[in-house]
């Protein structure tokens, strides 16, 4: 501004000095060819006017250098910014347009002069209308940014910010429109990304668990009370393809499913993934037993083998169904009924289909409650053995006992059946087997002090049989025992070994190893044990009370029993038999030539002090 000042000012001093030379040489010739007489008039007014005429002249000069230097100044601003800038009047004609135009458009500023309707032209189809709503067509006094596609000169789309507004006069008058334009192409890639990531799943390119709520909700709108149905299909034992082949053979099958379920259902339904190898789809318009076929269809479709390299996959599938509103009246409700449907419907028999029923809900209350129950139980100890004797059939004589759980609640015995389902499926048999070892122990050692030596067959479930650090903690418990390790035996049950002969066959081994017996209970009731039974170190076999019940009338069961005690005394292993409750129950088990029994016939389950109490009775 100085420059511009100091310029001026020269500017100034030039105009008077020129229009004082003009006056001086006006008035110079009038004197010397017109009048013979001089007067100060001829000189102060042409001066004046002069003077007048060179400060106007100046002042004009001043403004139009700053407005010069301004317009040079936003041109220099502009023309180096990476925003694409334009100035059109009313007629449409572009006043300025930035050189960043070429960058973003692909076309050049001539272009652009030469085209007053090149930006409507470029344009995308689909945001003609959002760009005709702009400012560029309203008479809105304030900036408005719009997203809007055009195309760019070499054919590919350009997502861009348009920032825009009219511009008006001293009166109110819009004179035209000025507007900022930025490439917000990696922006929108960006939140494309964020989008895909978050609503769609990206193995198998299906909408997912967010997509599925959110469409749910918005159906449930559409509808105004309308019923549809919510299917939801679980494939089952895919954790075997993720152990047998790994995650990445896992997920190809996983995306080739979802294909070939996505080409089953009708054209108008949506198939979803759902976390758990599950995939759900919303279909209307169905009754409840043509909605039933429907499912199997798409559960016969999925059954078809897939090759794995040189491996063929038979997959397997549940189906579960709900209904809106009838079983849920929101999103999270309705999807979580029908996953829940396929649960009982995976129960009952696979590539089987189940609907909702509210039932289920009640039996999963139940088991929330009651694990939560256990688990305050297993806080405060509350699980304890109780000791049911094994006796000598023909003298009665108390040869042993199997500690039991039970659950001491609020002064009161909660029986195994209440609860060990419960604890099975969710986990929590672990801890209450290592709290019944680990008290049977110190009952024992008690015991020993007592004088009172007698040997305790403890039950261990699969779940506890199966972890790595069983054999430590069994060490660790024996310790308490000392040198009477041997009266200690371990139950299990076929169900431990089914699957891995050659694992279970060392851990026992090892077990056996440090003194301790191994009986196998429940036999009889699987469909493998004959061949296991001199695969395995067992030292008893126990005959389940299933073939005692109807011993008496059931000749048939007569004869397993008999050739299970025969089976058993020829391999050298002890038989014991379970649940004898008669008499006449007793004689048949002597006449088979069977020796040592328990049930309530003898003795209930029993508190370790009444143990206590009626082992001193005895040896009294």
């Amino acid at each position: 501004m100085n420059q511009i000042f100091f310029s001026n000012g020269k500017r100034y001093l030039v105009t008077i000095a020129l229009s004082l030379l003009i006056v001086w040489s006006a008035v110079t010739i009038k004197l010397y060819f017109f009048d013979e007489s001089f007067t100060l008039t001829y000189f102060l007014v042409p001066t004046f006017t002069a003077v007048v005429f060179a400060v106007l002249l100046a002042r004009m000069n001043h403004t139009q250098a700053v407005l010069d230097e301004q317009s040079a100044q936003f041109k220099a601003v502009a023309d180096l910014a990476k925003e694409f800038t334009y100035y059109r009047d009313m007629a449409g004609n572009y006043l300025y347009v930035s050189p960043a135009c070429e960058k973003i458009t692909g076309y050049t500023q001539e272009a652009f002069y030469a085209q007053p309707n090149l930006f409507v032209d470029i344009v995308h189809p689909d945001d003609v209308a959002a760009w005709k709503a702009s400012p560029q067509f309203e008479t809105k006094q304030y900036d408005e940014d719009y997203h809007l596609r055009i195309i760019h000169k070499q054919g590919y789309i350009v997502w861009i910010a348009h920032i825009c507004s009219g511009v008006y006069d001293e009166h109110g008058q819009k004179t035209g429109v000025r507007a900022t334009n930025l490439d917000i192409s990696q922006r929108k890639q960006d939140e494309e990304k964020i989008y895909n990531l978050a609503y769609y799943d990206q193995n198998t390119g299906l909408a997912n668990e967010n997509m599925l709520y959110a469409d749910i909700e918005q159906r449930m709108i559409q509808h105004k009370g309308q019923s549809f149905a919510v299917i939801c299909i679980g494939m089952l034992h895919f954790q075997h393809i993720n152990d047998s082949f790994g995650y990445q053979i896992a997920s190809q099958l996983i995306k080739k499913l979802s294909r070939r379920l996505s080409k089953s259902v009708k054209s108008m339904d949506k198939v979803y993934a759902f976390p758990g190898n599950k995939f759900v789809v919303i279909t209307e318009g169905m009754s409840q037993e043509r909605l039933r076929e429907y499912a199997e269809v798409l559960l016969i479709r999925m059954r078809s083998p897939i090759g794995m390299g040189q491996s063929v996959y038979y997959p397997s599938a549940s189906s579960g169904i709900s209904f809106y509103p009838l079983d849920g009246t929101d999103a999270q409700s309705l999807v979580r009924n029908a996953d829940a449907a396929m649960s009982q419907a995976r129960l009952r028999h696979e590539h089987s289909v189940a609907f909702f029923d509210h039932e289920i809900l009640n039996k999963s209350a139940r088991f929330v409650k009651m694990q939560s129950e256990i688990h305050e139980g297993l806080q405060r100890n509350e699980f304890v053995p109780f000791y049911q004797p094994k006796v000598d059939l023909v003298s009665g004589d108390i040869i042993g006992f199997e500690a039991l759980a039970r659950w001491h609640r609020n002064g009161e015995i909660v029986a195994p059946g209440v609860f060990l389902d419960v604890a099975e499926e969710a986990g929590q048999i672990i801890d209450i087997d290592f709290q019944i070892i680990e008290q049977v122990m110190v009952d024992i050692r008690q015991w020993i002090t007592q004088g009172l030596s007698v040997p305790v067959s403890i039950n261990i479930s699969a779940k506890q049989f199966s972890r790595d650090e069983l054999l430590d903690d069994m060490e660790n418990c024996l310790q308490l025992l000392g040198d009477n390790i041997g009266l200690i035996e371990l139950e299990i049950t076929e169900q431990v070994f089914i699957d891995d002969i050659e694992g279970v066959r060392s851990k026992l081994q090892k077990i056996k190893n440090m003194g301790v017996r191994i009986a196998l209970d429940d036999f009889g009731t699987g469909y493998s044990s004959l061949s296991y039974l001199r695969e395995l170190p067992f030292d008893v076999i126990k005959i389940d009370r299933a073939f005692i019940r109807n011993l008496e009338a059931d000749e048939q069961y007569q004869a397993i029993v008999r050739t299970i005690t025969q089976l058993s005394h020829s391999l050298g292993y002890d038989a014991v038999v379970e649940g004898v409750e008669t008499e006449q129950q007793r004689r048949l088990l002597i006449n088979m030539g069977l020796q040592q029994a328990q049930g309530y016939l003898f003795y209930r389950p029993m508190s370790a002090s009444q143990v206590e109490a009626l082992l001193t009775q005895r040896v009294a």
